[in-house]
């Protein structure tokens, strides 16, 4: 009796003073025993427990699979195998425990069981955490609005929606491939980046259709340099490419006829200038006629002022400044006889300073000088 007292001490000190929640229920999962820090997990009494089922801890919804568990678990020789379940405290908050039933032989005969309970809200919580951080990753990924590539070895090792969107693939179709897929054969591939650096260049890539594209390609490449792993992002510049290139063509467009048009504008002053000067000339020569013309006028004026025996004089001198001012080569006077029918020259004169021919008529009849003048004038029209 002392032996067996020896013995159920350090048993009954290791079970109290256990780090995990320890529970003893019979067949029927009523409990019979549990440790203090079961109990703290509860916010309870461990004499508070005795005799109640042990599957009320557990949420409603949850209480019957929990029951099949316990009578799954106590079967003879089953292996305990933990298993993850939620507790609800006395104030209603709820817990996430590890949970191992072992079968174990009572003083009766009959079989119970030995339920450990480790407290798992902090790995829960941290598991929730990563997992929604993991969500996020993926939503960012997967709705990213350009195309993400992962590549190790220079092989495709995953890509996001916007990637097979942007090269008319499947999610798993270029999964596996060697990433020069992308490229045309004739494009020029970049080298191999260096782990911690970046890539930034716009290429000519491939769709899966056949379709070619231009993309803005960027790439940062991180780990050994021999197994490189690397993030690539492409951007479609395709549109900008052809709105580029239509811009392009419309200003060479523009530029070609500004070129014209200021050539022909060019054309039109030099036209303009000239006859511009050539109407400075004639308004010049104009001028100089009038002040020639208006200088004969008063010559004619101071004429007729003059007596009849100064005449004569006078109008000889008023040929002489006609020949000189107007240019002129020659200047004749004809007194008309109408008594006798006939014009005859009273004197002419020449620029050369030379005399008449001997021959040179010196009297026309009046018919003849009539004709002789109207000759005359119509050369002149002419």
């Amino acid at each position: 009796m002392i032996e067996s007292k020896l013995v159920a001490e350090p048993r009954t000190a290791a079970f109290e003073l256990a780090g995990a929640g320890l529970v003893v229920t019979d067949t029927a999962g009523i409990i019979l025993r549990a440790n203090q820090v079961y109990a703290q997990f509860l916010s309870l009494s461990p004499s508070e427990l005795i005799g109640t089922p042990f599957t009320d801890v557990f949420p409603e919804d949850m209480r019957e699979s929990a029951q099949r568990a316990l009578r799954g678990a106590l079967v003879p020789d089953a292996l305990p195998i933990p298993s993850q379940w939620s507790l609800r405290r006395r104030d209603g908050s709820e817990m996430s425990v590890l949970v191992t039933v072992r079968p174990t032989a009572m003083p009766t005969g009959r079989y119970g069981a030995v339920i450990t309970l480790i407290d798992i809200s902090a790995l829960t919580a941290t598991e929730s955490r990563l997992f929604s951080a993991m969500e996020e990753q993926r939503l960012i990924l997967e709705n990213a609005q350009v195309g993400i590539l992962f590549t190790r070895a220079q092989r495709i090792m995953r890509y996001n929606a916007g990637f097979a969107s942007l090269f008319a693939c499947g999610d798993t179709a270029l999964i596996g491939e060697p990433w020069s897929v992308l490229f045309k054969p004739q494009e020029r591939l970049p080298a191999g980046i260096p782990s911690g650096t970046s890539y930034h260049a716009e290429h000519r890539l491939q769709r899966s259709d056949g379709r070619q594209i231009w993309c803005m390609v960027e790439a940062r490449a991180f780990g050994d340099d021999d197994n490189a792993q690397i993030i690539w992002t492409f951007r479609d510049t395709t549109v900008e490419r052809e709105a580029l290139g239509a811009l392009e063509a419309a200003r060479s467009d523009l530029e070609t006829r500004v070129a014209e048009r200021t050539h022909d504008l060019e054309r039109k002053n030099k036209e303009l200038q000239t006859q511009i000067a050539e109407r400075r000339q004639i308004e010049e020569r104009l001028r100089a006629h009038g002040e020639k013309v208006a200088f004969h006028r008063n010559q004619l004026l101071a004429l007729a002022e003059r007596n009849a025996p100064h005449f004569a004089g006078a109008l000889k001198d008023i040929a002489e400044v006609s020949l000189r001012t107007l240019g002129l080569d020659r200047v004749s006077f004809w007194r008309m006889h109408p008594e006798q029918g006939n014009v005859q020259c009273e004197f002419a004169l020449r620029a050369d300073h030379q005399s008449d021919p001997p021959d040179a008529p010196r009297q026309f009849s009046a018919e003849a000088h009539i004709a002789r003048f109207a000759s005359a004038a119509g050369h002149h029209i002419g």
